[in-house]
């Protein structure tokens, strides 16, 4: 029997999926839709970019478990290392559930018979808890961004103010912080058996229950993890990037002119370093002294290399994401029963393909830049030989 007490409407954190309070909505539920392209171009759109969705998403799932047994196998002496691990944790667990809710979603679907209301269980089981733990992995990429300037500014501190266990519980914070709301979402609902008249069948839904303090919580939590959090985690991970690419560029001009400046008046030959990736080509002639400070030098640079690559494809990928949450702020009846619905879908659509993409390709990241994870992954899978054990 189905339950009268409940909303089949879902809640206003899903409120950039479903608005129709916007000046275009009509009170008989009749909506005016600019047509950006035909109904067919637009349903192949959305059925092509779901596949490619599950596609990626169960990539995603496959190689941050190897990205979190090779970090836990390295061993987590380095603050990054925890970092990058808990973003491995954050992506597997975002990837899993994409995985799930684009399943729920296939044309195909129905024709499983399973006996489930599926828009229903999507924002319970899949789309929401993706959304937040999308928010997850964008914090844990500020932070891991944010600690490398530290090691630019403050580098004679940065070993003192960043330890192992401040980033433990940073990272432990910033799960808390955005998936603990989850629970008082999951709150907001009632999962049961219901009787749905549309289909004329009882399936097992998940429906929304209607009141001031659940919809109050709801715009609450839509504005500071639906708009605030996705916006300071893109705009922070720019300005730290740019950083440390400017950082970069100028330690490798430094090194560069110190180098060329001793060849010409001591004819002493110095190591050729390069910035991000310093090699060690020729010794000292005076002795070793320069070399531990040459391979200090590489990894830091190396590692704020990987750092600004995993940002990079962090800023590329939430771009979409970030344009579509800012155009439905600003523009109304950027909704999906609004004016430009379709567009809106359409924008939607494209961030959540290039989100999962974000959390599926770190491990061809650290595999390309990282020697020691290169090598862990060689043995794994059988590799026979390892790459030079000096680049660290």
């Amino acid at each position: 029997m189905e339950n009268t007490n409940v909303n089949k409407d879902p809640p206003a954190f899903a409120a950039l999926l479903n608005d129709t309070s916007s000046a275009d909505s009509i009170s008989n539920m009749s909506f005016v839709i600019v047509q950006f392209i035909s109904q067919q171009a637009y349903d192949n759109f959305f059925f092509v970019t779901m596949i490619l969705n599950e596609g990626i998403c169960m990539i995603g799932v496959i190689t941050n478990i190897i990205n979190i047994i090779v970090f836990v196998k390295l061993g987590l002496r380095e603050t990054t290392s925890i970092s990058m691990l808990s973003l491995a944790v954050s992506d597997l667990l975002a990837t899993a559930c994409g995985l799930w809710s684009n399943l729920l979603y296939l044309p195909q679907f129905p024709s499983f018979g399973l006996p489930l209301r599926t828009d229903e269980i999507f924002l319970v089981t899949g789309g929401t808890t993706r959304q937040f733990l999308a928010r997850t992995s964008a914090l844990i990429t500020t932070f891991i961004t944010a600690e490398r300037c530290l090691c630019v500014i403050l580098p004679l501190k940065v070993k003192t103010l960043v330890t192992r266990t401040r980033t433990i519980v940073a990272m432990v914070t910033i799960f808390t912080i955005t998936v603990g709301p989850s629970l008082m979402i999951y709150g907001n609902y009632r999962i049961g058996w219901y009787f749905y008249a549309d289909v004329n069948r009882t399936l097992l839904g998940a429906p929304y229950v209607d009141g001031e303090v659940n919809n109050i919580v709801d715009r609450i939590i839509f504005s500071v993890f639906g708009t605030f959090i996705p916006q300071f985690s893109f705009v922070s991970t720019c300005v730290c990037t740019v950083y440390l690419v400017i950082h970069l560029r100028r330690a490798a001009n430094f090194r560069k002119r110190h180098a060329s400046a001793t060849v010409s008046g001591t004819q002493t030959t110095m190591p050729q370093v390069r910035a991000g990736a310093h090699e060690v080509d020729r010794h000292d002639a005076r002795g070793a002294n320069s070399i531990p400070t040459s391979q200090t030098i590489s990894k830091e640079d190396r590692v704020a290399r990987t750092v600004i690559v995993v940002a990079t494809a962090f800023i590329v990928c939430f771009f979409p994401g970030s344009v579509a949450f800012l155009l439905y702020i600003a523009v109304p009846g950027f909704t999906l029963y609004g004016v430009y619905g379709q567009l809106f879908v359409l924008v939607f659509n494209v961030s959540y393909l290039t989100e999962p993409i974000n959390c599926s390709i770190n491990l061809l990241i650290y595999y390309l830049m990282g020697t020691n994870f290169r090598n862990q992954v060689k043995q794994m899978f059988g590799g026979v030989k390892k790459d030079s054990p000096e680049k660290v």
